[in-house]
């Protein structure tokens, strides 16, 4: 652009410095050449003013949170940092789904094409924590995802993802097809939607929230997840709002016939651009099927439950960070009434800033239901949430009737390598309940709460670091100890579950 100002500049030099015969012209001859110079200087500042417009489109403003190299919710290393909240639909966001910034992979101004390649062996020994029982559990998982992005407009643009997940060797051949491959993203996003500031996306998306503890993206899994969804946004330098409804579930050839789950939600971030932030939010849980609760003589019913909570994060002073949420819960699953609570806490500190070293320490706690039969459900229910970097890499533990106490080191020995280490305490809250893992799966349950409420410690060992640009690998070892509860529930014997991670991005 400075180039086409200063080609301007020596075009009026040149009109005013010419040729002898240049003098000789007549006054209108030379007002009509100033007149051709004005009008192309105008042209030339609505071409910058155009540029300018997209460049802000192409190169979005940064996120209001910092994220750290490695991808949390991916399972690496360097998971201690305060995960940043969702964007929102504002005017130019991240999109969620990108790699990487459409302007390094996009080679054309209206279409860019990317993708991500990733493969992960693990080995997990005694899931059942019985050694006298050979239950090995080792596989190869392998995601392949491919993206495009198209921009319509200014204001009008589409996504694409697809999605091949499968486990090496467990297809009938490898000239077979079974279905592997599917729609992971599909959607359309409108910018300044009605009105500057307002935003619309509907279709097939990923949607995360906060911390990703009650609404995540599930990327450490093989497959993910993603939401059929209508989502609306408004945003301000200091404030923003989401809002979104979105069906989870269609299974019209099960047992749910035309019964689906639903969830609706209100998301809202303040003093975005502040040390510390703030975010309030509600979230609807429908699930349209009929189940029976504790006191089985009264029925079936539907379950709706109301979350209700509170979130802030962000830094006191230049080395101490934090992450504090709280949410309550209320409503009914099926006839039984429904409460409950959930509270994380986590600090950490920067005591050493060329390697990174960072002190912290964390504690989680969610309630249970201390009665199994009294037709009140009190068990804290996470929703669909992206457990795996908070209550450890094993997954052996989800938000729900549990206590969590997690001391937290991290290092950067040599740069890019990131090294962490985590150590877990688990505990149930209600004796009487049941010990969930990630999934929501029951691992031990003694209804009497004579076993008691230790549930066990958990050690992580993870190690993540970039071989080129594009290249990535994460690996990692947990151990779990059980403690009381688990060896009267399930065994005795210690758990370890090895990973090993490569991921290609383009």
């Amino acid at each position: 652009m400075r180039a086409r100002m200063l080609a301007a500049g020596v075009c009026v030099f040149l009109g005013l410095s010419g040729p002898p015969a240049w003098a000789q012209n007549s006054n209108s001859t030379l007002e009509e050449r100033l007149a051709a110079l004005e009008r192309r200087v105008e042209h030339l500042e609505r071409e910058n003013h155009d540029l300018k417009a997209q460049v802000a489109r192409i190169v979005p403003a940064a996120a209001p949170r910092a994220v750290e190299v490695a991808d949390a919710s991916d399972g690496a290393a360097g998971a201690i940092a305060s995960q940043p909240s969702a964007p929102s639909l504002s005017p130019r966001p991240v999109p969620s789904a990108s790699p990487q910034a459409p302007a390094e992979k996009g080679k054309s101004e209206r279409i860019e094409v990317g993708g991500q390649i990733r493969f992960r062996a693990e080995v997990r020994q005694n899931a059942d924590l019985n050694s006298r029982v050979s239950d090995v559990a080792n596989f190869v998982g392998q995601r392949l995802r491919l993206h495009v992005r198209g921009r319509l407009s200014e204001k009008v643009e589409t996504y694409l993802e697809l999605q091949d997940s499968r486990l090496w060797g467990q297809e009938l051949a490898t000239n077979s097809n079974d279905n592997l491959t599917d729609l992971h993203q599909g959607y359309f996003h409108v910018y300044d939607f009605l009105k500057p500031g307002l935003s619309l996306r509907a279709g097939r998306q990923e949607l995360a929230y906060g911390s990703d503890r009650l609404i995540g993206r599930g990327n450490w899994d093989n497959v993910g997840r993603s939401f059929d969804a209508v989502r609306m946004g408004y945003s301000t330098k200091g404030w923003g709002s989401d809002w979104f409804a979105a069906k989870v579930v269609d299974r019209r050839q099960t047992g749910r016939g035309d019964r689906d789950q639903y969830l609706y939600g209100l998301y809202n971030q303040f003093f975005r651009q502040q040390p510390r932030h703030l975010d309030v939010y509600g979230i609807l849980f429908r699930d349209g099927l009929r189940t029976v609760g504790e006191i089985s003589a009264r029925g079936q019913k539907a379950t709706e439950i109301m979350t209700v909570g509170i979130r802030s994060d962000g830094k006191v002073g230049k080395a101490l960070d934090y992450d504090l949420e709280f949410a309550n819960q209320f409503g009914h699953r099926g006839f039984d009434s429904h409460s409950a609570r959930a509270l994380a806490a986590k600090f950490y500190r920067t005591v050493e800033e060329a390697h990174q070293l960072r002190l912290g320490f964390e504690y989680d706690v969610a309630t249970g239901d201390r009665d199994p039969y009294d037709g009140r459900s009190g068990e804290f229910f996470n929703l669909f949430p992206t457990n795996h970097q908070h209550y450890g890499y094993a997954d052996l533990m989800g938000w729900r009737n549990m206590q969590d106490f997690r001391p937290i080191f991290t290092v950067v020995p040599m740069r890019p390598v990131k090294f962490d280490i985590d150590y877990h305490r688990f505990y149930l809250l209600a004796a009487r309940g049941p010990w969930k893992n990630a999934s929501g799966a029951v691992l031990g349950f003694d209804p009497t709460g004579t076993s008691g409420t230790h549930v066990g410690d958990e050690l992580d060992f993870t190690l993540g670091f970039p071989i080129y640009k594009h290249l990535k690998i994460l690996s990692g070892y947990s151990l779990f100890v059980p403690g009381e509860f688990a060896r009267r529930t399930r065994g005795e014997d210690n758990q370890h579950f090895v990973y090993l991670q490569t991921l290609v991005d383009f």
